[in-house]
């Protein structure tokens, strides 16, 4: 690495804002630095892997001294990766076309012999590759049930877990199902023994309606909440997404979780603690994270500094006072969403401090300074005989053209600002790299870091996490609109308006009054007809109309004339036969049984009674 590229020199600025606090004191940094590296090395001598994030500041590996465990990672992930040796396929190539070449005069005979041994060929290269699928299919089928396997061994609740032992005993429970070979049980019983833990040391408060996620968040030990908060990711994953895991990735896990639990101290120590007899700030959880922040931690709380956490998310903080502390936001780490932001920056114009860390381009746009490409070399005056230097990776620079002191410099443009924006002020830092385990412990960076933060006169900083970007949602509807269904609600909307309208127009359109619908006399005729013959009544109906025929002729015959007689010359019927007729409906007024011939019966008096009508 070209040295040039690597010069970073700071200067802090002749104005009164630029008079570091007097507990901060850039040339104990250096010493402050190796004492929480004695602590805790991990992140230089064991890192976790793979390395992810960290990729990006492998620059820094050869820089810091005594780190070889990183620069070995820091190889392994940056080595080109091996192409896959494809020169078969040519061979295989120049092999068909040899093969058809010395066939190709052979005519018809030639090329199906050809063809045969193509597929002969084609199919003796599948019979292994299908063989192997098939084998492949197996396989996942068998991992597929052992995950569901271990995922049901997993899905005991958590709380039977914490209800089993302390975290001592926990941490053994997961010790022997690791060495059973039981990851699934492992991870859980880790997270319970860290859970158990740290509600013993008062870092969270176990409850039964609380989520993982929640004790995340409520974790008040920002290095332990680190451990815990990739646990609950690897328990989610295993849990929820009913995906595997890895034993070292367990293994490296359970040493983490193991670091916490045995960190828990007895009683009577934790009283001589609550007594200030010790400083919980030494009792820092050993991590292998090289972008960890626990170095930078310990040196700013030597430094007099205390470190806390926002009193509430960005976006709910309340007008700032005289003593509100600045708040460091790293922006590469904590994005904000839109509400946020704005309420930011409002905080920020009524009195606020902030210390914006990351590219300027990630900040809010109205806290953004204009940008150019740093130089190679940096220089910044701390005093008219000192300069404080460190080494960062090159091309990171704020831009000149911002209004404000310059407080550090990377040749002619400036690394670090501060500016007044409304009636509080703006400190930004281009990177972020100076805050992380590996970036502080480059020789040099600790006291330029700490130069820079006495700009403000920090007594206290609250670091924002990453939970501390987004605002609460108030209503449903805005947590609908952040997850990207907002033009979906709007569809929903104009939808249900129009719906509205649709049966509403209907519903008001007037409807015709329609005249009340009568039967004609023969519907009901046909209906007591109907009713007579389900009831089995059809001699009474038989017996009703020949009284009525009878009466009817009765009354208009002479007196000395027999009825029978004078209905028969009437309608010019046999005498006898209209005799039979109406004796036979005389027969079925005494009747209670009806004999079968009641509807030819009626439909023989019906025929009388019409042609005597007629004749009338």
């Amino acid at each position: 690495m070209n040295p040039r590229a690597w010069g970073l020199a700071f200067a802090l600025a002749a104005a009164p804002v630029g008079v570091a606090h007097a507990g901060l004191n850039p040339g104990t940094a250096e010493g402050q630095v190796e004492a929480a590296r004695k602590a805790d090395d991990g992140f230089c001598q064991n890192p976790t892997k793979p390395l992810r994030d960290a990729v990006q500041l492998c620059g820094y590996a050869k820089e810091v001294p005594d780190c070889g465990g990183f620069a070995t990672a820091c190889a392994e992930a940056l080595a080109p990766k091996k192409p896959p040796d494809l020169g078969w396929l040519e061979k295989l190539g120049r092999f068909f076309a040899r093969f058809g070449q010395l066939f190709e005069g052979l005519g018809t005979v030639a090329h199906v012999l050809v063809w045969a041994v193509v597929i002969a060929l084609v199919v003796l290269m599948a019979y292994p590759l299908i063989k192997s699928l098939l084998r492949m299919r197996r396989r996942a089928g068998d991992d597929a049930e052992r995950k569901k396997k271990e995922v049901e061994v997993a899905a005991a609740p958590l709380e039977e877990l914490l209800d089993k032992g302390d975290e001592r005993a926990l941490l053994a429970r997961a010790e022997a199902a690791l060495a059973a070979g039981d990851l699934t049980a492992a991870l859980h019983a880790f997270l319970a023994a860290t859970l158990r833990a740290l509600d013993r040391k008062g870092a969270l408060q176990i409850a039964r309606d609380r989520t993982n996620g929640e004790y995340v968040r409520a974790c008040q030990d920002e290095a332990a909440k680190i451990t815990l908060k990739e646990l609950v990711r690897e328990v989610d994953r295993v849990q929820f997404g009913a995906l595997g895991t890895e034993p070292d990735r367990v293994r490296t896990l359970g040493q983490r979780a193991a670091a916490i639990v045995r960190a828990v101290l007895p009683l009577a120590l934790l009283v001589l603690l609550a007594c200030g007899g010790m400083d919980t700030k030494k009792l820092r959880v050993p991590t292998g994270n090289p972008t960890g922040s626990e170095v930078f931690e310990r040196v700013m709380t030597a430094q007099g500094v205390r470190l806390g956490r926002p009193p509430k998310p960005l976006g709910l903080l309340e007008k700032p006072g005289p003593d509100t502390p600045p708040i460091l936001v790293d922006f590469g780490r904590v994005p904000l969403d839109e509400d946020t932001e704005k309420h930011l920056v409002q905080w920020v114009r009524e009195g606020g401090t902030l210390i914006a860390v990351d590219q300027p381009h990630r900040w809010p746009k109205e806290l953004r300074p204009s940008t150019t490409v740093g130089g190679e070399d940096v220089t910044v005056q701390q005093s008219d005989s000192a300069k404080l230097e460190g080494r960062l990776l090159p091309g990171l620079a704020l831009g000149l053209e911002s209004k404000g002191t310059v407080v550090a410099t990377t040749g002619n443009e400036a690394f670090a600002i501060l500016r007044a924006y409304g009636s509080g002020q703006v400190l930004g830092i281009a990177t972020g790299d100076l805050m992380t385990n590996i970036g502080i412990s480059v020789p040099g960076n600790a006291a330029v870091l700490v130069a820079i933060l006495g700009t403000v006169n920090p007594r206290t900083i609250d670091v924002a996490s990453e939970e501390d970007g987004t605002t609460p949602p108030s209503n449903p509807f805005i947590a609908l609109s952040r997850a990207g269904l907002g033009l979906g609600l709007w569809h929903a909307l104009a939808a249900t308006a129009i719906l509205f309208l649709a049966v509403g127009i209907r519903a008001t359109k007037p409807i015709p009054d329609r005249p009340a619908r009568r039967r004609a006399f023969t519907e009901h005729v046909g209906a007591v007809g109907a009713l007579y013959a389900r009831a089995r009544l059809g001699h009474v109906a038989v017996a009703a109309l020949g009284r009525l025929l009878e009466l009817r002729a009765r009354a208009r015959a002479p007196r000395t004339q027999d009825v029978a007689s004078w209905l028969a010359t009437r309608v010019g019927r046999d005498p006898e036969e209209v005799r039979a007729l109406l004796h036979k409906a005389e027969l079925a007024r005494k009747d209670t049984v009806p004999i079968g011939d009641e509807t030819k019966t009626l439909e023989e008096l019906s025929s009388l009674y019409a042609a005597m009508e007629k004749t009338s």
